[in-house]
């Protein structure tokens, strides 16, 4: 991860006293002499503040461990006073504006608590009530903020029940009860009503869990006797596991990583190219929110210890992040960070209601709240600051994954103009090269036809083939000419003397193992002032030597980084059949190259068609990350596609 993610890392590292005492140092440091620094800090700070206010949910636990009992919580709402049967329970609902004493003889818990805060409560039976903050409303409906009193009674045994002359009848039936309980809210002597957008939630202790228990509400008839009636189904109580091992890729990511031919099981690699596509999420249309796949960027904020031990860190929210992502709509996902505080079956109804109707994903959240799938309770503070910290950090990863990316292909694109003009001025310095050899060569071969035909071997003045077109010099000229260009042997008679002319040409060759990933073979001319490189055909390097230049021959072969030397002083017009460079470090192999040229050209060559066989490597890295960017954005943001 380059700069930009790796500094919201380590001011989170710094935040949380994780980053090493040297570290932690250095960082102070940067900060002190960076004031952008600091407001990331500050920023930062404010985010994690409060995240992991989660005491209360802490004691709940600590309760549950001092019975043996199963995990059931219900939520329930609109009551202010009421006797609850579980069968497993019942909410009896007393809507008299004067708080009436139960029509039962139980012992009365009150406890004082703060109507502002979250809070926690066991009874001697054992039953625990957690209580939002601003759960409890007074008559104008607003929240009450200060003290007030719960009162509580609890019949849990068929001792209990009985003694107390409670019954379990529903219409003409009878229930198999789980226990019973009544609650009433007061301030000041005047009952209290429950918001029911808030709840109590309660947790009965059961030695045995019984399946098909459901919640019941008890209606007190004119007999004096409770009538337990609107049965709904308990939420299960949703265990959480460690977030990091769970699964929030889009579908079919990893299996199409793997039949592209990565390596899908390296979850550095994968996390990091997905992560990365979150320069590439966005909307469909400038003026219009249009569904268009889940930001990556949002997904990696949820998909760490920050949303460990919520509602996200479950296996049956793991099992709705699939058809999150096939809704291509991200405010499927808002909604389940939004709602942490809600069970998990409630928020399914709400993204099914965002869903168009008759949409086959609709039924599928439809099923999903089917399963009545509870909740990890959190408290009212902590959900909050969770739910704006998702919304900054997704934002802020995004800015940096957009800057990195627009960072990272600009100084590709610098390195790709810096290939381009080196390629450009070797390709020239090749063509001079080449044209001064064969310019060298020819006048070697003119001089040597002149010497044989007894003339003098100066070339021709550009006036003197222009007006005597016809003498012996352009014959002899051409002759050379026609030599050097096709590199094979002639033989000509000189018109005026009579004299026969030759200029020999034989051929050379050798093969490479094909082990090798790259083959450099260069001839060394000792009477021309540069090499030539000489091209492949099959494995085979092949070349007419002039019979008036002596050759050396050098071949540099390559396995990854390690070179292979093969040199030939005296080159000879022959077949050397397959030859076997041997292992050169990188100081021998200058010192040997720079052996032939003191100008250190040859050297200057090698280190060139190095540095193209990296920058090949990298050009070639980068299509391949092109390309597979552009194949999962298909896959997962159809609609920027149609933008691109």
């Amino acid at each position: 991860m380059r700069k930009e993610l790796d500094t919201i890392e380590k001011i989170e590292g710094y935040l949380e006293g994780s980053l090493p005492q040297d570290s932690r140092i250095e960082f102070e440091q940067e900060m002190a002499a960076d004031p952008v620094l600091r407001e990331q800090v500050r920023l930062q700070q404010l985010l994690m503040e409060g995240l992991d206010r989660t005491a209360w949910s802490q004691k709940i636990q600590q309760a549950k461990r001092r019975y043996h009992r199963g995990r059931f919580f219900r939520r329930w709402g609109t009551a202010g006073m009421g006797i609850v049967l579980l069968s497993l329970a019942l909410l009896y609902t007393h809507r008299h504006p004067a708080a009436a004493p139960p029509p039962v003889k139980l012992p009365e818990q009150a406890f004082t608590l703060n109507g502002s805060r979250d809070t926690v409560i066991e009874t001697p039976a054992g039953i625990v009530f957690s209580i939002p903050a601003g759960c409890f409303l007074d008559d104008a409906g607003k929240p009450v903020q200060g003290p007030l009193t719960l009162v509580v009674q609890e019949a849990l045994d068929p001792a209990a029940i009985m003694r107390a002359g409670l019954s379990t009848r529903s219409g003409g039936g009878l229930l198999e009860t789980g226990g019973m309980f009544y609650l009433n809210a007061l301030r000041e002597g005047r009952p209290l009503r429950i918001d029911p957008t808030r709840g109590v939630y309660a947790e009965i202790p059961t030695d045995t869990i019984r399946p098909g228990m459901e919640l019941y509400t008890g209606r007190l008839s004119p007999d004096g006797i409770i009538d337990w009636v609107n049965p709904r189904p308990l939420e299960t109580d949703l265990v959480p596991v460690d977030i990091t091992g769970l699964d929030f890729y889009p579908p079919h990511y990893l299996d199409s990583l793997r039949r592209w031919g990565y390596d899908a099981d390296n979850k550095s690699f994968t996390d990091s190219l997905y992560f990365s596509l979150a320069a590439r999420a966005g909307y469909g249309s400038d003026s219009a929110y249009i569904p268009c796949g889940i930001d990556p960027a949002k997904v990696k904020t949820i998909w760490g210890p920050r949303f460990q031990n919520t509602l996200l860190s479950t296996r049956e929210f793991e099992a709705r992040m699939p058809w999150i992502h096939r809704t291509l709509d991200e405010r499927i996902l808002d909604l389940y960070v939004d709602h942490l505080d809600k069970p998990l079956y409630q928020v399914d109804s709400m993204a099914a209601n965002v869903l168009l109707p008759g949409s086959p994903l609709k039924d599928q959240f439809l099923r999903f709240a089917g399963r009545h799938d509870g909740r990890v309770r959190i408290g009212s503070t902590a959900y909050r600051r969770l739910r704006d910290y998702y919304r900054t950090k997704a934002r802020l990863f995004r800015e940096a994954v957009t800057k990195t990316e627009n960072e990272y292909w600009s100084y590709q694109d610098r390195l790709n103009e810096e290939t381009t003009s080196r390629a450009l001025e070797h390709g020239r310095d090749s063509a001079w090269r080449a044209a001064q050899n064969f310019e060298q060569e020819l006048t070697l071969n003119f001089k040597s036809v002149c010497r044989q035909a007894g003339i003098g071997s100066e070339l021709p003045k550009e006036s003197y083939r222009v007006t005597l077109t016809n003498t012996g010099w352009c014959n002899i000229d051409r002759a050379a000419a026609t030599a050097t260009v096709t590199r094979t042997s002639i033989d000509a008679i000189d018109p005026q003397t009579g004299r026969k002319v030759s200029i020999r040409y034989a051929p050379f060759s050798i093969r490479v193992d094909a082990s090798y990933e790259r083959v450099y073979v260069y001839l060394l001319p000792d009477s021309l002032n540069s090499y030539v490189r000489l091209s492949s055909a099959g494995g085979a390097y092949s070349e007419s030597l002039n019979a008036s230049i002596g050759y050396g021959l050098v071949c540099i072969a390559y396995k990854g980084t390690q070179a292979y030397l093969y040199e030939e002083k005296r080159l000879r017009s022959t077949d050397y059949g397959l030859i076997r460079p041997v292992p050169v470090g990188d100081s021998a192999l200058t010192r040997r190259l720079n052996a032939w040229y003191r100008d250190g050209s040859l050297q200057q060559e090698n280190k060139f068609q190095k540095g193209e066989w990296i920058d090949e490597k990298r050009r070639s890295r980068n299509e391949k990350l092109r390309d597979l960017q552009t194949r999962l954005t298909r896959m997962l943001f159809p609609c920027v596609l149609l933008e691109m």
